[in-house]
């Protein structure tokens, strides 16, 4: 039964952070015009709800998430797993880490209004986790590929 159906994963559900309306050729990947969020519809309405509470609310654990869908974590858990192949926290940290690449490269955001806008904590919080994403510090990023 392995590989019968697509994998659902971050990489090919965020196109971005930002509040604009879709391009051209969004629109032609189906993406709606009306109530764009950011991502590419999955035609999953779980992972769908999944995305769009994670660009709403950010670092959270996958029981924060769980709650919010109306399923005991364990069960969100399997359901993530079972319709990405990766569990809930690699796909919140993957989606987060897109997010974080995105912020830091096209705004002059402070590293700390960054981490805030995506949920995390503390400064050191993000930056720790930005640096075991992406093997550089979130400066050292935005010196890199910022615009």
């Amino acid at each position: 039964m392995e590989g019968k159906y697509k994998k659902i994963l971050p990489e090919e559900v965020f196109i971005t952070i930002f509040e604009r309306e879709p391009t051209e050729a969004e629109l032609w990947m189906g993406v709606p015009a009306k109530g764009f969020e950011g991502h590419r519809p999955t035609g999953n309405n779980f992972m769908d709800l999944f995305a769009r509470l994670l660009r709403q609310h950010g670092h959270k654990k996958p029981e924060f998430y769980a709650h919010k869908m109306g399923l005991k974590t364990h069960e969100f858990n399997l359901c993530i797993k079972g319709m990405s192949g990766v569990t809930a926290n690699e796909w919140i940290w993957r989606y987060l880490h897109l997010a974080s690449r995105e912020l830091l490269a096209k705004t002059k955001w402070k590293v700390t209004e960054v981490g805030q806008r995506l949920g995390f904590s503390s400064l050191n919080t993000f930056t720790r986790f930005f640096y075991r994403m992406e093997k550089l510090h979130p400066l050292d990023y935005r010196w890199k590929y910022g615009e």
